[in-house]
């Protein structure tokens, strides 16, 4: 299985991105449900997480090369730029797109849709500044470049 899954990431990589992200968005809903204390698993809740995963991984396949050519290196300079176009330009984004397909797949109108970003976006922005930045610098300045959606 291990050989199939590095064949896949190194062949077939947009496919690999798309299909970990829309599972890793569906095994942290798991997850979430487990810490909210949930008898039953909520399993489409976690379709639709994964159904909005697996796009933005498709996004993050191609801003990742983008952002590597834009800004190349691995030095602090150029990790730092990376760290913050990737949480200033590349996160709003997604959680926009996170927001409204999540609407869309539980059946909410624009106007709820753009309530629902309103309301919630702040807060998971702050969030992610809480978590990502740590992550982008360890993404960027010690995975191998072909492990980061390229």
């Amino acid at each position: 299985m291990g050989g199939r899954l590095t064949r896949l990431r190194g062949s077939r990589l947009l496919v690999f991105n798309v299909c970990a992200s829309g599972v890793g968005y569906a095994a942290g809903d798991q997850l979430q449900q487990r810490f909210e204390g949930r008898g039953q698993s909520d399993w489409v809740r976690s379709g639709r997480m994964a159904g909005v995963g697996a796009p933005i991984g498709a996004m993050g396949h191609y801003w990742y090369q983008l952002l590597d050519r834009a800004l190349p290196g691995v030095v602090a300079g150029a990790v730092v730029r990376k760290v913050l176009a990737d949480m200033c330009i590349f996160a709003p984004v997604c959680l926009v797109t996170f927001f409204t397909g999540m609407g869309l797949l539980e059946g909410k109108n624009s106007r709820e849709i753009v309530l629902d970003v309103k309301t919630m976006f702040p807060t998971a922005y702050l969030a992610e500044w809480a978590f990502w930045p740590a992550a982008q610098v360890r993404k960027h300045y010690l995975s191998p470049l072909n492990e980061i959606f390229k």
